[in-house]
């Protein structure tokens, strides 16, 4: 078995381990299932496996260093679990677009032996017949789909399209601690997703090697410090986000592939400045003066309510302890008794002051 396509098919519990024994695979897809438990140390022993797409399961725990022994891997997809921990940073080992596989790993053939009669097949396979004698040798050619999310959209990859796409995915996750800055070195990726998730740090400088990548998406983190000058050299990078961290100073210079980008791509970082946010002179100057409230037509009517009501409210407050002295006596007494003393202590204390000061 090459292929296993079973994605929105309400598998649960574990994977299945007599997928250990399938060495030959190139495509395992489960997305969109009820899967649980760790991903299992023994996908090491598909060391054929190119695409691994795991998305929208409920596996836990870290991401297994034996994932780093699929040499072959080209897309990884694990994105939307309860994966917890930090990135392996021996990701770098695998392929992902350096064309280490042979480049019919995503051709399905079969054939069979089939007497001579008219016969067509009307679908998405090319046939293609080879006459001996009376009988012919059938030969199905089929091209491998794989559906990936890149670019905040779904797309569909066939055949040898697949042998160009190469794409890590790891978003809506725990995922925590710094990003390894060894992912840099994945010059051939084309799509980098570790949106939401937990991670913390600045991020590499080294992405600037990613020379390839199509769509970076770091957003929904807690990263920190200014996005690197050189990613500006990215020159096929057409999708770009790091909104809603807590990254600081200038966003990159507008030339080449980030001139095109937009506020989307930056907000939710308060601490960034530059085009296309506030420039970083407006920044500074309100970060120096006082927070200013604004104040419009459309707030007097609540001011006014406001400001009657708390007038309101100490009126009844004072004529209600007026009225709970005047009905209690013993109150009374003991009020003016309280003032009587405060005037005395006072009176004595100006009289005793008064004679230090004259002696």
């Amino acid at each position: 078995m090459r292929f296993l396509h079973l994605t929105n098919d309400m598998l649960a519990r574990y994977l299945p381990e007599f997928l250990s024994r399938a060495s030959l695979m190139v495509t395992l897809d489960l997305r969109h299932n009820a899967l649980s438990g760790e991903v299992l140390a023994w996908i090491s022993s598909l060391w054929n496996l190119k695409v691994l797409l795991l998305q929208g399961n409920r596996f836990e725990g870290s991401i297994p260093l034996d994932l780093c022994l699929l040499k072959n891997m080209s897309i990884l997809d694990l994105s939307n679990n309860n994966l917890s921990g930090q990135i392996p940073s021996c990701l770098k080992d695998l392929a992902f677009g350096n064309s280490r596989v042979s480049t019919d790993a995503f051709d399905t053939f079969s054939d069979s032996q089939q007497t001579v009669l008219p016969y067509v097949y009307i679908s998405k396979f090319s046939i293609f017949f080879s006459y001996y004698e009376d009988r012919r040798s059938t030969y199905t050619y089929r091209l491998e789909e794989v559906y990936f999310m890149t670019k905040s959209r779904l797309e569909l990859y066939e055949g040898h399209i697949l042998q160009l796409m190469s794409g890590i995915d790891l978003s809506q996750n725990n995922l925590t601690g710094f990003i390894p800055p060894e992912v840099g070195h994945l010059s051939e990726l084309r799509a980098l997703n570790l949106s939401h998730n937990h991670l913390t740090g600045s991020i590499p400088k080294t992405f600037s090697d990613l020379k390839s990548v199509e769509s970076l998406d770091l957003s929904y983190n807690s990263l920190i410090g200014p996005i690197p000058p050189q990613l500006t050299e990215l020159y096929t990078l057409s999708n770009f986000r790091v909104a809603f961290n807590n990254l600081s100073g200038r966003t990159p210079d507008r030339k080449n592939q980030f001139g095109t980008f937009g506020e989307t791509s930056y907000e939710g970082n308060p601490l960034l400045c530059g085009t296309p946010l506030i420039s970083c002179d407006d920044s500074n100057q309100e970060r120096g003066a006082l927070p200013s409230f604004n104040h419009t037509r459309e707030d007097d009517p609540w001011r006014e309510a406001f400001l009657w009501s708390f007038a309101g409210s100490y009126v009844v407050a004072f004529l209600g302890v007026v009225l709970f002295l005047y009905l209690n006596s013993y109150y009374q007494y003991v009020l003016f008794e309280l003032v009587w003393e405060i005037i005395f202590r006072n009176l004595s204390f100006g009289t005793e002051t008064f004679f230090v000061d004259f002696d």
